[in-house]
């Protein structure tokens, strides 16, 4: 279905311009789980901090370098491990086993595996979800760290039924994790109707109140544009 994206449509959220109800998100994408480190020389920094009439000893100067490289190993592991399971650095099996933590497959129906870049914003759409109490802002959350933070129109219809539509092109395999994977953190029960992408610089509108929805029958138009497409 194509049609016009207009901002009567509903009460916007997340930044749309979708009349007066709409609220601001308050939920934020969710940052790299290991804080980045900055290893330490122990080495080096051993051997600089010896006395001067000590240096000129061979033996204890590798001594020195030898307790200095353990020591170096051990801080490498602590500083590794964390990184193991964090959706930004981890890849391949490493990224699927960080996938089984959350609950997150890689396959994507009918069957094909996500890539390494898709499947990380996948598992981070999925610790929002994990995370969530299913509140709207809960949901734009989701969408916002699944698709990399583009605007997103969000509306609430009342009656366990919300809506939404993302300002960029999805690639096929985005618009497949959303119509068919549980990954936005949607309440049971909630209907998600339609689901739409738009171009938010040049959007069709159509001119009349209370319609958000155009066609391609004509009709007044606000500047013209590009039509919205569901998917």
């Amino acid at each position: 279905m194509s049609g016009g994206f207009g901002g009567e449509w509903g009460a916007g959220w997340g930044g749309g311009s979708g009349g007066d109800g709409g609220v601001a998100p308050t939920s934020e994408a969710p940052e790299s789980l290991a804080a980045e480190e900055v290893p330490i020389a122990h080495t080096a920094l051993a051997l600089n901090r010896i006395a001067a009439e000590h240096t000129v000893s061979p033996k204890f100067m590798r001594q020195v370098a030898i307790l200095g490289d353990l020591i170096q190993d051990v801080e490498t592991v602590l500083t590794t491990i964390p990184k193991l399971d964090d959706p930004d650095v981890a890849g391949g099996v490493n990224l699927d086993v960080t996938g089984d933590l959350v609950g997150q497959s890689r396959t994507i129906p009918p069957g094909a595996p996500a890539d390494d870049p898709l499947y990380r914003l996948m598992i981070k759409a999925r610790i929002v979800r994990n995370a969530s109490r299913g509140r709207n802002e809960d949901v734009i959350a989701g969408l916002s760290v699944l698709l990399g933070g583009p605007k997103i129109e969000f509306y609430d219809w009342g009656d366990m039924a919300i809506g939404f539509a993302v300002g960029r092109v999805l690639s096929d395999a985005e618009k497949r994790v959303l119509q068919n994977l549980d990954i936005l953190p949607v309440s049971q029960g909630v209907i998600v109707n339609p689901k739409m992408t738009f171009d938010p610089i040049a959007c069709f509108r159509l001119d009349t109140p209370g319609r958000g929805l155009g066609d391609d029958s004509g009709g007044s138009t606000v500047g013209g544009g590009k039509l919205a497409d569901e998917f």
